[in-house]
């Protein structure tokens, strides 16, 4: 009687202790596995972020090296080109500086040729202190007649 039931009873109890801890065992692990899903989803999408970022990051490096070698390479053209430029420039007016050069030094020998055919410039009557009149028929020059060398103008 009393014994069995008691005995029952607490077979009884047993039983549905165990069937709901097991429920709870695998509610848990049911939980315990979404979990470890959705970490190795968050996981991979970390991954793939990581991954894009280090691409972007490369290629805005690689961009900027590719900048900086273009730049210098402008900056080595341009200085080349400028340099070539005045070199022409210095070429083109040297050339007409000589020629005014050689112009000049062909004006200045005419003109001591001039001055040499003259004689001496001192003895002109402009330079003279004689108070002699300088009219017609006042007084002869001091200047020798001089001879035509050119053509006549």
């Amino acid at each position: 009687g009393v014994l069995n039931r008691l005995s029952q009873s607490t077979d009884t109890a047993l039983l549905a202790m165990v069937v709901r801890e097991w429920s709870v065992d695998i509610r848990s692990q049911r939980q315990s596995k979404i979990f470890d899903e959705q970490i190795g989803v968050q996981n991979q999408k970390f991954a793939s972020l990581k991954s894009a970022q280090k691409g972007k990051a490369m290629d805005v490096s690689q961009r900027a090296s590719e900048m900086e070698n273009s730049n210098t390479l402008m900056s080595l053209f341009l200085s080349w080109q400028m340099e070539v430029r005045l070199a022409r420039v210095v070429r083109h007016y040297s050339g007409q500086m000589e020629t005014k050069k050689r112009q000049l030094e062909s004006v200045r020998t005419m003109f001591n040729q001039f001055a040499n055919e003259l004689g001496d410039i001192s003895n002109t009557p402009r330079k003279s202190s004689s108070s002699k009149p300088r009219g017609p028929g006042g007084g002869e020059s001091k200047r020798p007649p001089q001879a035509m060398t050119g053509p006549a103008v």
